[in-house]
């Protein structure tokens, strides 16, 4: 009686062990939705002091939506196994962008969920990859075919972006810069220890996903601006050849206002350049030349400005060596004012 109760017992341990390692099965899929989605992302200010700003990217779904499989990998075609199900929502965005003539970087944020895959998934060069993922008790079903349409469950969160760009790349004025992603949602069954290879889905998502558009709308505002625009005019009136020398011009007044602590770069140059002088000399005509100045004898410096700073340009005449000749002299220059 002992003998046959061992029996049983050892058979009763084959068939659990043997149920078991029928359970460990998977089904791995990658859709896209069949229908065109809306992209939203938030306006952003850009300042001159400022190198990055940050958008939210939103408007894609949550819940059952018509999908199209573009990947399988199943080792169980029909089944009803309880098994973990994880939805996890993958983004890729090309990290660098060239808009009108600016480069502009771009990274998705370690963010509300997103992060980037595990070190097993090959990630494309020149792209930031990053998923969010949501794992639920489920069970498995039909190994969906690959072209087939299927109302399936999609997960996402919404994401945050950073760009970043050149200070001072883009002037003053409203931009609609488009920005390229592609996107897909992965699905994964699994029972058992048993999961589905997956270090090719960035691959096949460059491949075979969904690229869509976005604009990203910048409004690029100057916090540092000119008071006055147009030409700086000076006259040295008339002047006798004894009054000609060192003849200085009354200042011609250029303003600037900064409402944050703003480097402010203010140089002046000689449109006609005098050999062995600086560059803040012009000729003036065959009479002589003029030195081109601002606020006391600078003609190249920068001043860190909060609130308004005056310019004061004036103009110094040197008549050549040699008897004076009568006449009427013009020179030019410019004066470059730069918020750094």
């Amino acid at each position: 009686m002992k003998r046959e109760m061992l029996k049983l017992i050892v058979l009763f341990l084959l068939l659990i062990l043997t149920s078991f390692s029928l359970s460990a099965e998977y089904q791995h899929f990658l859709f896209i939705p069949n229908k065109q989605i809306e992209i939203h992302t938030e306006s952003v200010n850009l300042e001159d002091d400022t190198v990055s700003v940050k958008a939210f990217l939103s408007g894609l779904v949550n819940g059952y939506q018509p999908s199209r499989v573009i990947y399988n990998n199943c080792t169980a075609t029909h089944s009803t196994i309880p098994a973990k199900q994880s939805k996890t929502s993958w983004l890729l965005i090309p990290r660098e962008f060239v808009f009108q003539g600016q480069r502009i970087r771009v990274s998705i944020d370690v963010y509300n969920g997103w992060r980037t895959p595990t070190s097993s998934i090959q990630l494309p060069a020149g792209y930031d990859v990053k998923i969010v993922q949501n794992i639920i008790d489920s069970r498995l079903e039909i190994c969906w075919q690959i072209g087939g349409t299927v109302n399936t469950e999609l997960y996402w969160e919404n994401a945050q972006l950073t760009f970043t760009v050149s200070k001072q790349g883009f002037p003053p004025g409203d931009y609609k810069i488009p920005i390229s992603f592609y996107y897909g949602y992965e699905e994964h069954k699994y029972s058992g220890a048993t999961v589905a290879p997956i270090a090719q889905l960035a691959y096949i998502l460059l491949q075979h996903g969904r690229k869509d558009w976005f604009d990203l709308d910048v409004a690029v505002r100057s916090r540092c601006h000119l008071n006055n625009y147009g030409p700086v005019s000076l006259s040295h009136g008339r002047m006798t050849s004894d009054e000609a020398n060192g003849n200085k011009t009354s200042p011609a007044r250029v303003s600037v206002t900064c409402d944050y602590n703003a480097p402010v770069k203010v140089e002046l140059i000689g449109n006609q350049r005098v050999a062995g002088r600086t560059k803040n000399f012009t000729r003036c005509g065959s009479g002589g030349t003029c030195e081109l100045t601002f606020n006391g004898g600078e003609y190249d410096k920068t001043y860190n400005t909060t609130g308004n700073l005056d310019i004061d340009v004036i103009s110094t005449f040197h008549p050549n060596p040699g008897p004076a000749i009568e006449g009427v002299f013009s020179g030019s220059g410019v004066l470059k004012v730069i918020f750094e």
